[in-house]
C-alpha cells in the first residue's frame, strides 16, 4: 500500500475516533506504523495565522487539537486530482513517486470555512539509521467554494467494484505470463470475506472503533491488492497485450482508490459534532 495514502487514512481515521474521546488524542498517533519512516512532521497553513511565522504544529495531535479548538467536525480523505507540475503521468504510474497519489484531507468545521490539507514528502535524512528518511509537511488552505464533503460510493458498491477488478486483473495476470501476481490478487479478494481482516504492513491503520467489519474488509482487500510501485512492481510489467494491460491496470487503480476512500470515510452519521458522542 502507498505510504502517503496510508498516512492520510490513519490521520483521518484516528482523528475522527479522537472526536469521540477528545481528552486523550495524542496516543492515537504515537508510534503509528504510517510514521515509521518519517523523521519530521510539520503542519503549515497558508496564509499563515496572524502573528505566526512558522508551522502551526509539529505533530499530529497538536495539529488535531488546533483544528478541534476551531470547531473541527470531521476529517475526510478526498482525491484531489492535483498532479506534481511537469509530471504528466497516469496516476497509476505517478503513484510510484513521492506526491504521486493525488489525495488529501478535507477538514470540515461546525463554524468557519473548511480546509484542505495536502502533504509534501521529501527525503531529508537518506542515511537515517532506522530508515526514517522522510520529512513530511502538510499544507492547509481554506476551501474556496461550497466545501461540502464529496459524495461517496456506497460501501456495498465499492466492494463489488473491487471484487470484480481483482478477478479481472487476476485473470489477466494468469493469461498473460504474469502468474506470479495471481496469488496477490486472490489473497486480496479473500480479505473481502475474512473474519479478521488485517491491513498488510499497516495493522494499526484504522482505530479499534468507528469502522464496521465490511469497511475493514474493504480496506484490507484494497491494501492487499495495491500493486502500483516502481521497479519490480506491477507497473514494471511489460506483457505482450499492452493495450489490455493498460486498460485493466487503469480500471484496477480506480477501483483501488475508490475502495480506500470509501472504507476510510464512514457515513457522517457515525462521526459526532465537536464534543458530541455516538
Amino acid at each position: 500500500m502507498n505510504g502517503e495514502l496510508a498516512q492520510l487514512i490513519a490521520i483521518a481515521a484516528h482523528g475522527n475516533a479522537a472526536l469521540l474521546a477528545p481528552d486523550s488524542p495524542a496516543g492515537l498517533w504515537t508510534g503509528n506504523s504510517t510514521l515509521r519512516y518519517v523523521n519530521r512532521l510539520s503542519f503549515v497553513r497558508s496564509p499563515a495565522p496572524a502573528g505566526s511565522t512558522g508551522p502551526i504544529a509539529l505533530d499530529i495531535a497538536s495539529w488535531w487539537c488546533e483544528l478541534r479548538q476551531r470547531g473541527l467536525r470531521r476529517l475526510t480523505v478526498v482525491r484531489t486530482g492535483q498532479a506534481i507540475p511537469g509530471r504528466n503521468l497516469p496516476e497509476y504510474l505517478d503513484a510510484a513517486f513521492a506526491g504521486g497519489v493525488h489525495a488529501g484531507l478535507l477538514a470540515t468545521f461546525d463554524r468557519g470555512a473548511d480546509e484542505t490539507w495536502t502533504a509534501r514528502w521529501e527525503v531529508t535524512e537518506p542515511q537515517h539509521p532506522n530508515q526514517a528518511i522522510w520529512s513530511v509537511t502538510y499544507h492547509g488552505a481554506t476551501v474556496t467554494g461550497p466545501g461540502a464533503v464529496p459524495p461517496s460510493t456506497p460501501l456495498h458498491q465499492a466492494v463489488l467494484e473491487l471484487a470484480e477488478s481483482l478477478r479481472r486483473i487476476g485473470s489477466f495476470a494468469t493469461g498473460n505470463g504474469l502468474e506470479e501476481w495471481s496469488p496477490r490478487f486472490t489473497d486480496a479478494l479473500a480479505m473481502l470475506s475474512a473474519p479478521s481482516p488485517t491491513v498488510p504492513y499497516y495493522p494499526d491503520l484504522l482505530p479499534e472503533r468507528g469502522y464496521s467489519l465490511p469497511a475493514r474488509r474493504l480496506m484490507a482487500a484494497a491494501a492487499g491488492g495495491w500493486v502500483f510501485g516502481g521497479m519490480g512492481s506491477w507497473n514494471d510489467s511489460v506483457p505482450s497485450a499492452a493495450a489490455e494491460y493498460e486498460s485493466v491496470t487503469q480500471a484496477h487503480f480506480e477501483a483501488e482508490m475508490n475502495a480506500f476512500v470509501t472504507a476510510a470515510n464512514p457515513p457522517a452519521t457515525q462521526v459526532p459534532s465537536t464534543g458530541g458522542a455516538l
